[in-house]
């Protein structure tokens, strides 16, 4: 069985499924996201890089919820299994931000970023996970009353997004 690896501004590469796993530790996480018609299927293995709040216009409109959760993970732990034919992505009003979504049923699988080697899910597309956010980003979209639920929770705030994602990297308090 073949895999394919999604990462921004590289090329599709195929791995084998069962070299990739061997060079994980045994006690490696493995996480699973399937959209609501199970045409498509995502396993993202190990550790997640970051655990985020996103309070931007973007992922209000397009999740209907704000903030959306959403987890990090470097790209070459997210694979396709199944469904590679019926995933489509748009754009909202960030070009270089490109989301994921099974053509049959409309589930957003993931999102990537032009320039950044990290694939982004939503936090309640992984049953299990324990999702702890870290990172609160585009906090200037956010009303205060939201921001002031968050203001103990020890994440950092950012304006927009770090420095690393193309953003000013200017953090504020609540």
């Amino acid at each position: 069985m073949t895999d394919i690896l999604i990462a921004p501004k590289l090329p599709v590469i195929c791995k084998d499924r069962t070299t990739r796993h061997s060079a994980l530790s045994a006690m490696a996480e493995e996480y699973r996201v399937v959209c609501a018609c199970k045409a498509v299927s995502i396993t993202a293995t190990g550790p997640a890089v970051s655990q985020c709040l996103c309070h931007c216009t973007d992922c209000a409109e397009v999740y209907q919820m704000t903030p959306a959760g959403f987890v990090l993970f470097p790209a070459d732990q997210l694979c396709i299994n199944t469904g590679k034919e019926k995933l489509k992505a748009f754009s909202q009003k960030t070009p270089s931000l490109k989301r994921y979504f099974c053509e049959d049923c409309g589930f957003k699988t993931h999102h990537t970023r032009d320039g950044i080697p990290l694939v982004g899910t939503l936090s309640n597309n992984l049953p299990g996970f324990d999702f702890q956010p870290q990172v609160h980003l585009y906090c200037k979209s956010a009303p205060a009353d939201r921001l002031q639920a968050y203001a103990g929770d020890g994440s950092t705030k950012f304006v927009d997004m770090p420095k690393e994602f193309g953003g000013s990297g200017e953090q504020m308090t609540c």
